[in-house]
């Protein structure tokens, strides 16, 4: 909202990388700033974040969100987020023939017909304790005031393919919105992410969440240090030297936790 109306381009630390993209106010029930393609084609921008968000099998119900607005145009015309590292996560909504999607992933998979001219919330919920992340779209139409959302019939429960690190970590390095239309038909606005689950507050031996560091731990630990386990029940109380797995350098912290 603190942007000022016209080019994006260096603003917030917004880059243009095709096409343009201004910020203006929004059509309809969102006549709040947003972020449009004000003439005929493609527009791309992407933010760096101030941080990587790193996400971990710890994840598993991290809510990515946007409100979008697709309009009637010739062809087609989308209103997409995504968040970029090793690998791009993007949803959103699609024009696709005469008739508005939501749309999932790089694929790109589409989901329930919306209608075109219409506000949406679009919400994606994703499980990083499944391998590479599990996905599931919501949409709620904030035109019609819909109060929830409702779960898409084909976006449940997608793979999204992500690359993990040596340490299970899914990183993600900057922001990208793309918008394709005609005559500013295609708006983009409040952008969330939820952050990664904070790391663990304090590792305390204790490997079976029984409240306790003692005997009945050790196996737990011994399988997760033969493994080198990431997953972080076994990190959060296990990982005392903070590398991001259980390893050797960690055996005495786990002893010196078990005698004290």
């Amino acid at each position: 909202e603190n942007l000022e109306t016209g080019d994006i381009n260096d603003q917030d630390g917004w880059i243009v990388t095709n096409g343009t993209a201004s910020v203006l106010a929004g059509p309809g029930v969102n006549s709040s700033q947003t972020v449009t393609r004000p003439d005929f084609g493609s527009s791309e921008i992407v933010r760096s974040l101030p941080e990587p968000l790193h996400y971990t099998d710890a994840d598993t119900a991290v809510v990515w969100s946007f409100q979008g607005l697709v309009g009637d145009t010739p062809g087609g015309a989308n209103a997409i987020i995504a968040l970029t590292g090793p690998n791009i996560e993007n949803f959103g909504l699609e024009k696709v023939g005469e008739s508005l999607h939501a749309r999932m992933s790089a694929g790109p998979i589409y989901g329930d017909a919306l209608a075109i001219g219409h506000w949406y919330e679009i919400r994606v919920t994703v499980d990083f304790s499944v391998a590479e992340g599990l996905a599931t779209l919501s949409h709620r139409d904030l035109t019609l005031d819909e109060q929830t959302f409702t779960i898409d019939e084909t976006l449940r429960d997608i793979n999204l393919g992500a690359s993990a690190d040596g340490f299970g970590r899914y990183t993600f390095l900057s922001l990208l919105t793309r918008q394709d239309s005609a005559n500013g038909v295609c708006f983009v606005d409040n952008i969330h992410f939820d952050a990664p689950r904070p790391p663990c507050a304090a590792h305390t031996g204790d490997m079976n969440a029984d409240d306790a560091a003692n005997g009945d731990d050790v196996q737990r630990f011994t399988d997760a240090l033969a493994t080198g386990s990431t997953a972080f029940a076994h990190t959060c109380p296990g990982d005392f030297d903070d590398s991001g797995m259980v390893d050797l350098p960690d055996m005495e912290g786990f002893v010196s936790a078990l005698l004290n």
